[in-house]
């Protein structure tokens, strides 16, 4: 896609002072327009990644859906538009990753009452469990009720994340109308005659 504009010589052209916040705030209305696609589109909702479907990673506690900026710099010379997260695990829904243990051999996956009901990790760790009991990959705690083993974590030598990209269909669904509202903008007008 791209803008073309027609010149001659009876076109008046507005300053930079003027075109840049017009500018700015199509690029401003996009960003808040694309930011609420894919919080909508992709971080609201059961994970339907089934081959052709647009990803839709589940809610588990919010903060990614919630934890979004948008940003518009003009610096005299360019305008930039940012969208982005301080979420940590945000790259590696978008694009994947292995995970692998810092320390020690194994990572700790929290799995059934160390959970909440939404699937999100309660915060406890295998050094919080009193008496854990080890198996060759879990880590549970004998329930005092039942006398049974209730397993809060899988041991795991390594994590495969597959790509889930959420932010980049949103940009790329939403890029047309960007350069849409930037057509629209009146970059001049005709000179008057005499």
């Amino acid at each position: 896609m791209s803008l073309s504009f027609t010149i001659n010589e009876n076109f008046e052209f507005l300053t930079k002072d003027q075109i840049h916040p017009l500018i700015a705030n199509a690029l401003a209305k996009w960003l808040a327009y694309t930011k609420g696609d894919m919080v909508t589109l992709h971080l609201s909702g059961p994970n339907t990644s089934a081959p052709g479907s647009p990803t839709t990673l589940r809610r588990r506690t919010g903060h990614l859906a919630r934890n979004w900026t948008t940003n518009v710099k003009d610096n005299g010379s360019e305008i930039v538009g940012t969208m982005a997260t301080k979420e940590i695990y945000a790259f590696t829904q978008e694009f994947g990753a292995v995970i692998k243990p810092k320390k020690g051999k194994f990572l700790t996956i929290p799995i059934g009452k160390s959970l909440t009901p939404a699937g999100a990790w309660k915060g406890k760790t295998v050094r919080d469990i009193k008496k854990p009991v080890w198996s060759k990959n879990a880590v549970g705690q004998k329930n005092s009720k039942t006398k049974e083993i209730d397993w809060l974590f899988l041991l795991v030598k390594s994590v495969t994340i597959p790509p889930r990209p959420y932010a980049k269909p949103s940009i790329e669904r939403n890029v047309k109308r960007l350069l849409d509202d930037l057509k629209k903008i009146n970059f001049g007008k005709k000179k008057a005659t005499k």
